[in-house]
């Protein structure tokens, strides 16, 4: 039979098979050593199998390797593609290694060679060694021990990355080497299967656009271009981190493998490095840059530790290795690592990424010709990511809306996305106010209205019109409430809310304010942390409480009070969103306090008019009221403020409930003389006026 080492291989197919018949051969010359029946008998099944096959005929196992290598350096010259040799040269072609690779595999599939290695090991076979595997390649093929070690110790480095499970740890030659279900992907090119938390990272599956990345662009280019260290990539979760990346690898014609870390506690560092080395191992294979996302999961221990390996056993061979961090602040230690931030979008980049997504809904969803938004992107500080799922989950809610998706709709999913823990020191306060049920003067009123359109038009004032480069500090909006109590400073802030359909939130400051040194000012830190993601307002009811006139430090306690007081303040000026404080002492309050706020509104007790307002509408339409009752005579003898009313009213209908009977005169006069009662004031007959027939009654 003639030299064939010049005739490159026709596919990969044909490479494999040879390589195979190559091995056979080896494996056939080391029985001929043996005499056992057994021993016969295989090399005759072999010979049997193998005798059709031209290379087969070369008699000789050197013949057929110098042979299979001619074409392999000739196929590789004119482009084949051999995926055996692109894993094998990757390492500076270890022979060894190849034929380690082509046995484990066969192993699995032939019964034959299990036969085979317990003959030339002389004992049953359960799973083939590293010791099994030097012996029968080496020792017992007559290569001194010494020497078999050292060309073992060069392998020692392939054998960990493609055997993941390989340990150089306890007894180093007596580990199991198997092959798992990636290792026919390997060897035949497809993609049956991903070791386990891998994928591959494709552009096809981002249906989604970048926006304002030029920067992080350029930054991943450039790592794609040059050798850089590890790569990693920080901003809030949904900023468009693996997108931007997926994108701009494609314009390198570069391909991605992402492996998704879990810390879960019962999982120790050897166990997440082996998944590491698994998707290692599918990237060098592969050639692709290897992305690691879930960083921000492990404590800063642990963090450190695996950072520490990445380094050590991944980064030295994988081409680019690329971390996905879900912060918007990155605590890792950056030394080593190349930093790319996705920093937070503004309103304007917002607004675009919603009106894209607009356009991508199906054709059978409406949206509310109501909806503006540019109130949304106001509003609402969200990454690309988290727009793009509100519009998904809007779909959802308006499928069976013959409105389609509604304000309400839309508001109602951009809180749920933002999912912030803001009800541990917070309560959120939901009504129903409308400006419409506010009973108080009309220049009043309008203070309100603009409280609203300040909260509106902030973006428009101090980014559009760059009006932040003349107050860089303090771009929130600040409301001060003052008043006696009842006259409706906290219905105001539930009307602000309602008005631009916004979370209020309560600030409980009994839970805020600490018996303990420092733990004040921790609380006061981390609600408006939490408040800046959900852009909701934050109402301080009593802010006196806080707000108090600075006192004079004659010993810590007085000290501390005014680091807490002047921290808040603080605090809200850089907020970049709406507080409100309300007072019922205002003269309490430190005046360099008050000047800080944008908006202040006192709120007075109501007069005759806002009070037959207020009586006018406190009644349900539903409650069965007696005709008997004149409201403009209830606001005429009782100056009383608007949450007296409400209990009034209240009371009254319970005692009518309670008889299954209309709410007579005589029980919201009964109800008016309780509450008198609970402010040191006694109802007469003098007071009742026109109404003192009844006084006898009450």
């Amino acid at each position: 039979m003639g030299y064939r080492g010049d005739v490159p291989y026709k596919d990969n197919e044909e490479y494999l098979q040879e390589q195979m018949i190559g091995l056979n051969r080896f494996l056939f010359e080391r029985l001929a050593c043996y005499s056992e029946e057994q021993a016969v008998l295989l090399r005759e099944k072999m010979e049997e199998r193998m005798q059709q096959k031209e290379l087969w005929r070369k008699n000789s196992y050197q013949k057929i390797w110098k042979e299979n290598q001619d074409r392999v350096e000739l196929s590789l010259e004119i482009g084949r593609t051999l995926y055996l040799e692109r894993i094998v040269r990757y390492f500076e072609e270890k022979e060894f290694f190849q034929q380690v690779f082509l046995l484990s595999f066969l192993w699995e599939m032939d019964y034959w060679y299990r036969q085979c290695f317990e003959i030339l090991l002389g004992r049953e076979v359960k799973a083939l060694t590293l010791r099994d595997f030097i012996t029968v390649f080496f020792i017992d093929a007559g290569t001194e021990h010494v020497e078999a070690f050292y060309r073992i110790s060069e392998d020692l480095e392939i054998l960990r990355i493609f055997f993941p499970d390989f340990s150089e740890s306890g007894d180093l030659f007596g580990q199991p080497i198997q092959c798992d279900v990636r290792f026919s992907d390997y060897l035949f090119d497809t993609d049956f299967f991903y070791s386990q938390g891998t994928s591959r990272l494709d552009v096809s599956e981002q249906d989604k656009v970048i926006f304002a990345r030029e920067e992080e662009k350029n930054r991943l280019l450039f790592t794609m271009e040059e050798e850089v260290p590890i790569c990693l990539l920080y901003g809030e979760k949904g900023s468009g981190k693996k997108t931007l990346l997926a994108k701009t690898a494609q314009e390198k014609e570069e391909k991605l493998l992402l492996c998704r870390l879990r810390d879960k506690t019962e999982e120790s560092l050897s166990v997440i490095y082996t998944r590491l080395r698994y998707a290692l191992r599918d990237a060098i294979v592969r050639g692709f840059l290897l992305v690691l996302e879930g960083m921000e999961q492990f404590e800063e221990k642990k963090l450190r530790e695996i950072l520490s390996f990445l380094r050590k056993e991944i980064y030295p061979y994988v081409r680019g290795l690329y971390l996905l961090y879900d912060r918007e602040d990155c605590t890792i230690e950056k030394e080593e690592l190349y930093l790319i931030s996705f920093h937070p979008l503004t309103e304007k980049e917002r607004l675009l990424v919603w009106e894209y997504y607009a356009k991508l809904l199906p054709q059978n969803i409406m949206v509310s010709k109501k909806v503006v938004l540019k109130e949304f992107a106001n509003l609402f500080a969200i990454t690309p990511g988290q727009i793009w799922q509100v519009w998904k989950d809007a779909c959802l809610e308006a499928k069976d809306s013959e409105d389609g998706i509604t304000e309400k709709i839309l508001y109602q999913v951009c809180y749920t996305q933002l999912g912030h823990p803001l009800g541990e020191k917070a309560v959120l306060v939901k009504s129903e106010f409308t400006m419409q049920n506010l009973k108080m003067e009309e220049s009043e009123k309008k203070v309100l209205f603009d409280i609203c359109n300040g909260i509106r038009c902030r973006n428009t004032v101090m980014r559009e019109w760059q009006f932040e480069k003349i107050v860089p500090y303090g771009a929130g909006i600040t409301v001060l409430f003052a008043g006696p109590p009842g006259t409706g400073k906290t219905m105001a802030a539930q009307v602000i809310a309602n008005e631009l359909h916004m979370e209020l939130y309560k600030i409980d400051l009994s839970q805020v304010i600490d018996k303990y040194v420092g733990e004040t000012e921790k609380n006061i830190r981390r609600i408006f942390s939490q408040a800046k993601k959900s852009h909701s307002i934050l109402f301080f009811d009593e802010g006196d409480s806080i707000f108090h006139k600075r006192l004079e430090a004659t010993g810590s306690n007085e000290r501390f009070a005014n680091i807490e007081s002047s921290l808040l303040l603080q605090c809200i000026e850089e907020y970049d969103g709406a507080v409100i404080l309300a007072t019922n002492h205002f003269s309490s309050i430190d005046p360099a306090f008050i000047r800080r706020f944008k908006y202040y509104l006192l709120f007075r007790e109501p007069d005759k008019k806002v009070r037959y307002e207020i009586w006018r509408e406190v009644f349900p339409k539903e409650a069965p009221l007696s005709e008997e009752v004149d409201f403009h005579v209830l606001a005429d003898l009782f100056e009383l403020t608007g949450a007296e009313i409400k209990n009034v009213a209240l009371t009254a209908a319970y005692l009518a409930a309670a008889r299954e009977d209309e709410i007579l005169l005589l029980d919201i006069l009964t109800a008016v003389k309780r509450e008198m009662y609970k402010n040191n004031l006694i109802l007469t007959r003098e007071k009742l006026k026109s109404l003192g027939y009844l006084y006898d009654e009450l």
